[in-house]
């Protein structure tokens, strides 16, 4: 299947997805005032704009990502995959991108096999597996655990614990990283196709 029509069925089962996501703000949960609400919001994006630091966000995903040196393996492999073009020109998605650091948690030689031309369709699956069809910021996520289907088409749990979230086990670890056409949130692992 080429990764045209992958994005495509992606973008659309954005809607099958869509009820992992708040479209409001959250009610403040129990036990929890709504100042601890404001406060839990207001050190996520505290933690977007550590691992931003000075990111230009004027630009789309892909620029975003290459102006921050936490995101420069993930560029290298964007361009080894050939899918910059694509995530340049995509509308409305949602980067859980891997740091530099995700990177190299990577078992030793890992990274090098999957950077080879040869092995290129397993990249783009790799980086697939980071991608929503459909944007979706740090405040619309739902508490509790969620399903929504990649651009790989496999599936990511995503976990909402007071706050602190993570994809299929990878740490959120900066959010809300707005692009033209999408937002990145980083994260601390290299999220592998099941």
């Amino acid at each position: 299947m080429t990764f045209k029509k992958i994005f495509i069925a992606a973008v659309l089962s954005a809607s099958v997805a869509a009820p992992a996501f708040a479209e409001t703000a959250q009610a403040p949960k129990p036990g929890m005032t709504q100042a601890g609400q404001t406060a839990q919001g207001q050190a996520m994006q505290g933690q977007a704009q550590a691992v931003a630091g000075q990111a230009s966000q004027n630009g789309n995903v892909v620029q975003v990502a290459g102006s921050n040196p936490k995101f420069s393996t993930l560029v290298q492999a964007l361009k080894a995959a050939d899918m910059e073009q694509v995530l340049q020109n995509a509308q409305n998605v949602t980067v859980f991108a891997p740091t530099n650091d995700a990177f190299a948690k990577l078992p030793a030689g890992a990274l090098e096999t999957l950077l080879k031309p040869e092995n290129k369709e397993k990249l783009q699956n790799v980086l697939k597996n980071h991608v929503l069809g459909q944007k979706v910021a740090s405040a619309n996520i739902k508490q509790g655990q969620s399903q929504v289907q990649s651009m790989s088409g496999g599936n990511l749990n995503v976990m909402n614990k007071d706050g602190q979230v993570t994809v299929n086990g990878a740490n959120v670890t900066g959010v809300d990283m707005n692009g033209t056409n999408g937002v990145i949130h980083a994260v601390d692992a290299v999220i592998m196709p099941k």
